[in-house]
């Protein structure tokens, strides 16, 4: 992922990325209690689209669902949504194809891994849209590492905790000299 573009969104407020911070106790740090969604934003002679945008909100509405996050669907309508994203990327004033990756974490030091009632905090942030992967084709290792049952984590839920399945997986692709794993 490329670096955030100067101007995030956290805490009901547009700030510089330095300042979008999260405490060391709170349930999103310590648990990984926290969802997501990435959308394009594609930008063709200054004129800025974001891609599915409507599509990327219902996802991060469900996500939250799912995993017990009650207060996001109540205070963010899908308008909320589209003025901040707006707002934000009119701030940094892309020239070029970004993402915009909004998450809802859950900002509360509670003992314990509940989330119902919990207050939360939206960030969202653009990056570049660079590729992540070599051009010229990358080596692929076989993973022993296998996606998390649905069972166990919904992988239709786009829970930031559930990334270190693919964090295991990667990083032992790479220590075996490849470039990813399948």
């Amino acid at each position: 992922m490329a670096d955030p573009h100067p101007h995030v969104y956290f805490g009901d407020r547009l700030v510089p990325a330095a300042e979008a911070t999260l405490g060391v106790a709170t349930s999103a740090v310590l648990y990984g209690l926290s969802v997501y969604t990435v959308f394009p934003v594609h930008v063709d002679a200054g004129v800025r689209s974001a891609f599915r945008l409507r599509d990327h909100y219902r996802r991060l509405v469900e996500s939250c669902r799912i995993i017990g996050i009650d207060r996001f669907a109540h205070e963010w309508s899908f308008d909320r949504f589209v003025a901040v994203a707006g707002e934000l990327v009119a701030a940094n004033a892309p020239t070029s194809d970004v993402f915009v990756r909004a998450t809802v974490h859950v900002d509360e030091s509670i003992p314990g891994t509940r989330v119902r009632g919990c207050r939360t905090v939206v960030s969202m942030f653009v990056y570049d849209a660079v590729p992540i992967v070599p051009q010229d084709g990358m080596r692929l290792g076989t993973s022993t590492w296998r996606r998390i049952p649905d069972y166990a984590i919904p992988s239709r839920a786009k829970v930031n905790g559930a990334y270190v399945n693919s964090v295991l997986a990667k990083q032992g692709a790479i220590d075996a000299g490849y470039d990813d794993a399948i």
